[in-house]
Formats: C-alpha cells, structure tokens, sequence
C-alpha cells in the first residue's frame, strides 16, 4: 500500500515538473514493439542485434534509450525472437552492421535523416513510440500505448527499406 501511494506521488511530480520525460518509450510500447518483430515476414534469427537508436547530444533521448535497455534485457519482455540489445547513437549509424531491427528512442529528431538512410541501406524496421517519426515518413513503424494502443505502419517506409510484415500483422495495424 505504502509503494501503490510513493510511486503515484512520484508519478505526479513527474508530470507536474516534466511532462515531457513522462511521455517517453513505455514498457507496454516495448513489448508491442517486440510483438511486432514476430511478424516480420523474414524475421532475424535468434541472437541478432537490435539497436536502440538515440541522440547523444539530447538527454531526453539518452534516458529513454536506457529504459528502452532495460526493458529489453532478457526475460523482461515476451515475443518469439530473442535479440540483443544494443545502444547506437545516431551519430554512428554508419558504422553499425547486422542490424535488422531498431527501437528510436524519443527526442532523436535531429538525426531523422540518417535514421531513415539506415533503415533503407540494412533493411531495418525501425519502431518508435513517437507517431511523427511514422507520419514524417523515417520509421517503419510506430506505436502509442495511451490512451489506447495505436500502431501504425509507414507503407511507403517499410517498402523503401525491404522490410516486410505478414498478411495477419497487416490486418491488424493502420497503414498510413
């Protein structure tokens, strides 16, 4: 009862002094984007790398990519492919290799064009909680957790980059 009342005080201190950070990645959001890499129409194989991409010259993007870590560590979300989270920074998208799927952490703006070269020259899904990185047309896809679960897929996106969902996942999302 005493952590139910300490975590709702937290909770409101973060949205009054910061609204902002409060709205970042989710962990509902991380595990719907790790539901999503199941159905990738060719799936990357067990112990493949995923990246979470972020910005280190923001510290918004830098906490939310380390929460996005820590969520993704083994055992703390579900789904079919068991990948390895790696920190890339947007500003050494050039020098990652063997990455089929990528989470963008918030605040990563400032690099929305080597994202979206990235994406394209790897063929990356790239999966973000922020619904502007998917309606700017640089990722594949995007999910929003509140105040009802929204994902929506980037066609144009997810053609340019060669990365293809099942008949079942397309049915189920908003292409956009």
């Amino acid at each position: 009862m005493l952590r139910a009342g300490m975590l709702g005080i937290i909770l409101l201190a973060c949205l009054l002094m910061c609204p902002s950070a409060c709205f970042a990645t989710t962990l509902k959001e991380v595990q719907i984007g790790v539901r999503v890499v199941d159905f990738l129409a060719d799936p990357p194989p067990p112990g493949s790398f995923l990246a979470v991409i972020f910005d280190s010259h923001n510290k918004e993007s830098q906490d939310d990519a380390r929460n996005i870590m820590t969520w993704l560590s083994p055992g703390s979300v579900g789904g079919k492919t068991s990948l390895l989270p790696v920190m890339v920074d947007v500003h050494n998208l050039d020098e990652v290799q063997g990455v089929r799927v990528a989470f963008v952490a918030s605040a990563t703006e400032t690099g929305y064009v080597a994202i979206l070269e990235f994406a394209r020259k790897h063929a990356v899904v790239t999966i973000s909680s922020e619904l502007s990185c998917v309606r700017a047309g640089i990722c594949t896809v995007g999910i929003a957790s509140t105040p009802r679960v929204e994902v929506l897929v980037n066609r144009h996106v997810s053609e340019t980059s060669g990365v293809t969902f099942t008949e079942a996942f397309r049915m189920l999302v908003t292409e956009y």
